[in-house]
């Protein structure tokens, strides 16, 4: 795929699935990508070129993503905690309990002596 169709197929999956550019950077930097979101965000915008392993790293091949706040314990986002998968699925009832529960066990490692509260509005 030349270096334009690439660019095109990763910011319109980008839309697809609505992720920001932090979002995918997370998830690039998890796999081993080396580049900053400064550089992954000029790539996007024609401003500068990738090395060819870059991006294939880069190039989202995700169908499926659910997403599940993280709060400090004054109630404020500090982070998201992110499924992301290369097949579709569905997202039941019972995923996003146990999503909730995950994000729950993440913040009590960050906030040990927080008490918790229930992360749906």
């Amino acid at each position: 795929m030349d270096e334009l169709g690439l660019r095109d197929r990763i910011a319109g999956t980008m839309r697809q699935v609505d992720l920001s550019l932090a979002e995918v950077w997370i998830e690039y930097f998890a796999i081993g990508g080396s580049l900053s979101e400064l550089e992954i965000d000029a790539y996007l915008r024609g401003q500068a070129e990738l090395p060819v392993l870059e991006g294939e790293l880069l190039e989202p091949y995700i169908r499926f993503y659910a997403g599940y706040p993280l709060r400090g314990p004054g109630g404020w986002n500090v982070g998201t905690l992110c499924v992301m998968s290369t097949s579709p699925r569905t997202f039941v009832d019972s995923d996003l309990r146990d999503l909730e529960s995950l994000a729950q066990e993440m913040q009590h490692e960050v906030y040990p002596g927080w008490k918790a509260w229930s992360l749906l509005p």
